[in-house]
């Protein structure tokens, strides 16, 4: 099972680099990240290659945070390979809520990070379909 962990945090200098420097200090390296704005808040999504140990530490720092489970698929590096998998969820009536794209290899594979309403029937979809599912190790 892939997670994220989402940082909520107020849209200042620093902030940022906070995060970033708990968790170069504890050893803990970035395999994903997106910041989503809002205006005065943001919230700092991010996989880790040790996401337990960077939930604990950003916990302990006090940081208001959330672990959601996501679906990591793995898709070509190619026009319209995105589109066919928000087509096939589309087809099955799952939503996306959230997603963002990882170039994973270059020039060939890419990684897109799915925040679903329902990742089991998501992961069934896919592999039926001959998609490679990720974990956050493969990043």
């Amino acid at each position: 099972m892939a997670r994220q962990i989402s940082v909520f945090l107020e849209n200042k200098p620093g902030r940022i680099s906070h995060i970033t420097g708990l968790l170069a200090r504890a050893g803990i390296n970035f395999r994903a990240s997106t910041i989503a704005d809002s205006g005065t808040f943001g919230i700092f999504k991010i996989i880790t290659d040790n996401n337990e140990q960077a939930y604990r530490v950003l916990k302990e720092a006090g940081c208001m945070l959330a672990s959601q489970e996501v679906v990591i698929v793995e898709i070509p590096d190619k026009v319209g390979a995105f589109h066919r998998i928000a087509r096939l969820l589309e087809k099955n009536t799952i939503n996306i809520e959230d997603v963002y794209c990882i170039l994973i290899s270059r020039a060939e594979k890419a990684a897109l990070v799915l925040k679903v309403s329902d990742p089991e029937t998501v992961k069934k979809i896919l592999k039926k379909e001959k998609y490679r599912l990720l974990e956050e190790e493969a990043l």
